[in-house]
């Protein structure tokens, strides 16, 4: 039986769903980074000494969150449309992610013209809903908590040509956002996905292999 060497391979991104609709965007990584960092810490009620008449239950989903480092390199570029030059730095695959931090200069734009003409006082800007996807199987709604870059080589016009990016982001779950927010579904379907994979995960023969009967306890 031949094996297919040359099996497409996946590559992480970051889809980003603008907050008033419009067209979404896709950050590809350029390199997948060899490891991907994820700690859980689950959110739980009761058990301690001072609630310890009452069960413990889960106050809501486990805060989760993920750490990749990416390096971006000049020579992987792609060219921005067919027929294209590909560009000569990594300026514009920065600026894609260093934008998720910023609320857009048109929501500035927009809400400083509303103040001076005194309709509203300045609030809270929308974001976009960033979704990390990682594989066929996991796509989930994250919000970039951390973000450090080391520009690492230059051309002489002083643009950057080699990055290493540092990225932390915090899984949203349906403790976080509305049932209306696009995150919510998105959580659910990653939670689903989890749950359907754990029954892999599962033996029936517990018993010989610990020497205990698991119904007995």
């Amino acid at each position: 039986m031949s094996v297919d060497i040359y099996r497409k391979t996946l590559m992480g991104s970051l889809v980003i769903i603008p907050p008033t609709g419009g067209a979404r965007h896709v950050v590809v990584f350029q390199l997948n980074p060899a490891s991907l960092r994820r700690r859980l810490q689950p959110q739980l009620a009761g058990g301690d000494r001072e609630s310890r008449s009452g069960p413990i239950q889960f106050a809501a989903a486990p805060t989760e969150t993920i750490d990749v480092e990416l390096e971006v390199d000049a020579t992987l570029q792609l060219p921005a449309a067919p027929g294209q030059p590909a560009a000569s730095d990594i300026r514009p695959q920065l600026a894609a992610m260093e934008s998720l931090l910023y609320p857009s200069s048109t929501q500035v734009q927009m809400q400083q013209a509303l103040l001076s003409s005194g309709t509203l006082e300045i609030g809270p800007y929308l974001a976009p809903t960033v979704v990390f996807t990682w594989g066929s199987s996991r796509a989930v709604p994250v919000k970039v908590v951390g973000y450090s870059v080391t520009e690492e080589a230059f051309l002489p016009s002083l643009d950057p040509i080699r990055a290493r990016v540092s990225l932390s982001m915090q899984v949203l779950s349906y403790s976080d956002v509305m049932p209306t927010d696009p995150a919510w579904s998105l959580f659910m379907a990653y939670q689903s996905t989890k749950e359907q994979e754990a029954t892999g995960g599962f033996s029936s023969a517990s018993q010989d292999i610990l020497g205990v009967n698991p119904t007995t306890l």
